[in-house]
């Protein structure tokens, strides 16, 4: 959990909302954890609304 606050922290258009909100969306899921990790390390240039509409794609 601390290395993908540490991913959200870095991205370009973050914001503590942003942060909180990811976090707490994913706490109770290891995969679904795993899978923001990938998805932002995949493209560190993604933005704040990609991650979040990945998550949508999650069903999250």
């Amino acid at each position: 959990m601390d290395e993908l606050k540490k991913l959200l922290e870095n991205v370009s258009d973050t914001y503590d909302d942003f942060v909180g909100c990811v976090l707490c969306a994913v706490k109770h899921d290891d995969e679904d954890i795993q899978k923001v990790k990938d998805y932002i390390k995949e493209d560190p240039a993604r933005k704040s609304d990609d991650i979040l509409e990945y998550l949508d794609e999650l069903g999250i």
